[in-house]
């Protein structure tokens, strides 16, 4: 852990010659820890909503062991799917005016510091310490294995949980009346246990209801993933809910249940649950569609490594507008280079960089065209695109182009190579 008062700055230096030599920096990866913006009452609000718990992560620049779970840690594929699926993660830094509130609520003192904490913003767990990728998601098991990550005390004397083992007991039993189903699905959501087939059970017994309020409710309440029916009501009776809670709302809530379902379906592999996203897409319209529906399948096919299916899509959607966002199309070129063989593809990823560096000229976009060209074979102009990378590092007043010096250093050593034989 790292007190601010107390930082030794040669540690932050060795923590970035441990990185790759050809690292890409972490806003240029899809897959890794969603971070909410806003502000901490709109994350309550969607950890409520999504009956999920909330991972905050306070952090500084000047912190170490911050750095490297940003670069090792929270890219990583494995904390992505399971936290990104299980938690609303935000992020503080200690310094920020506006961080003020939960350094007192949280009597946060260090960083690094995480907080695990219900969706009602109550503190589950706390450690001021950095973890690996590794004891990270253990850590993240060991908060949801908690009885006080459920919403309400899990105990037996609590007369919910009674009446939620009650109807477990029935449910096998073969009891399966309308009410008695939507009862119980509230109940198994409640305390997070698998529910789409309760939910699903229920809808099947209401079709002709469909437009009663309470059904309305428990249709918006159960669209958080499209594993279930409760979706295709959504979508069909959408103007309705837009009416009642706002286009923006629900346009968000839609996206967030596709989301969602995408992290399913990469998890388990399920092409169907795929090509469900890829069916409702053509049954709405959402802002810059285009754009979700492409950022969608891209995930998913970054998170099975389908690297052809990528690529694809890639090209289809970049050739369909002109793109000019910096940090996608440079996004796009870093996977290229990562994944990619096809010179004919590498070139034009090169192509997209050089668009990316056209619109915002920095030092991840210049180090990921070195990366490029140093992958085609020209040397001379990836040391050059390297050394202008480093250049642009240090008239910002950073410190983080070890990266692009280690690249420099290796390429102009094999050069010398070369050029004795």
């Amino acid at each position: 852990m790292v007190n601010p008062k107390s930082l030794n700055h040669s540690v932050l230096l060795f923590s970035f010659l441990l990185l790759p030599l050809f690292s890409i920096p972490i806003y240029a990866q899809k897959i890794a820890v969603k971070f909410e913006k806003g502000n901490w009452y709109k994350v309550i609000e969607k950890a409520k909503e999504e009956n999920k718990l909330i991972f905050v992560d306070v952090m500084a620049d000047y912190c170490p062991p911050c750095k490297v779970m940003d670069a090792e840690v929270f890219p990583e594929k494995s904390v992505a799917l399971f936290y990104n699926e299980h938690f609303i993660s935000y992020r503080i830094d200690i310094e920020a005016k506006e961080s003020t509130y939960l350094k007192e609520l949280f009597n946060i003192k260090t960083v690094p510091t995480l907080l695990f904490l219900t969706s009602e913003g109550k503190l589950i767990k706390k450690l001021e310490e950095g973890k690996t990728a590794k004891e990270f998601i253990v850590l993240g098991k060991e908060v949801m294995s908690d009885k006080r990550s459920f919403m309400v005390q899990v105990n037996d004397n609590d007369p919910d949980w009674l009446r939620y083992k009650e109807l477990e007991r029935m449910y096998q039993s073969g009891t399966r009346q309308p009410k008695f189903l939507r009862e119980y699905a509230y109940l198994l959501r409640r305390y997070r246990k698998p529910h789409n087939m309760v939910v699903n059970e229920y809808l099947r017994t209401q079709a002709n209801r469909k437009h009663l309020k309470e059904n309305r409710l428990f249709v918006y309440d159960f669209t958080s993933n499209l594993g279930n029916l409760a979706v295709d009501f959504f979508i069909k009776d959408i103007q309705h809910y837009k009416q009642s809670h706002g286009g923006k709302k629900i346009n968000e809530k839609v996206k967030t249940a596709i989301y969602n379902s995408i992290l399913t379906a990469i998890r388990e592999r399920d092409y169907n649950l795929f090509d469900k996203a890829n069916l409702i897409f053509k049954d709405i319209e959402l802002p810059e569609q285009d754009k979700f529906v492409f950022e969608m399948q891209s995930l998913f096919y970054q998170g099975i490594e389908d690297w052809e299916n990528y690529a694809e899509v890639a090209y289809k959607y970049l050739n369909s507008k002109e793109i000019t966002d910096p940090i996608l199309l440079n996004d796009i070129a870093a996977k290229f280079h990562q994944y990619v063989n096809s010179k004919k593809d590498l070139k034009q990823a090169l192509k997209w960089v050089k668009q990316s560096i056209k619109i915002e000229n920095e030092y991840y976009n210049n180090t990921t065209a070195a990366s490029l060209y140093h992958k085609l074979g020209k040397t001379k102009k990836a040391i050059k695109a390297a050394e202008k990378a480093i250049k642009i590092a240090k008239l910002r007043g950073r410190d983080n182009y070890q990266g692009a010096l280690r690249m420099v250093d290796r390429m102009k050593s094999q050069q010398t190579k070369l050029n004795l034989y």
